[in-house]
């Protein structure tokens, strides 16, 4: 009894029971293979025994720690940079724009 294509060839063994031997076929345009792949296993693991997120919060949280603590001195410095000339243009601002800082730079 043979399958439609001849990918998968059933037989009868003299004591009655089938064998099964898988041909594989390449796709069309391929190189053509002569020799037949015995042997090849592959496993599975069904989409509802999966755990899709399994651990993903936990490893969420870890991953960042670790990937974060190594890089600090990569963006503290800057941030901490751009805080202070952030804050001193607020105050600069402030002064400028009151009577105090008017009389002071207008000299009028």
């Amino acid at each position: 009894m043979a399958g439609g294509n001849g990918a998968s060839l059933v037989e009868r063994s003299p004591n009655g029971d089938y064998t099964i031997y898988d041909l594989h076929i390449p796709v069309w345009g391929a190189a053509p293979v002569l020799n037949p792949q015995r042997g090849i296993v592959q496993y599975g693991l069904a989409a509802n025994r999966q755990r899709a997120l399994g651990g993903a919060l936990h490893n969420a949280f870890f991953n960042t720690w670790r990937r974060s603590r190594s890089q600090v001195l990569y963006w503290v410095p800057p941030f901490a940079g751009g805080f202070w000339l952030l804050n001193w243009a607020v105050e600069r601002n402030r002064f400028l724009n009151s009577k105090e800082g008017r009389e002071k730079e207008g000299g009028a």
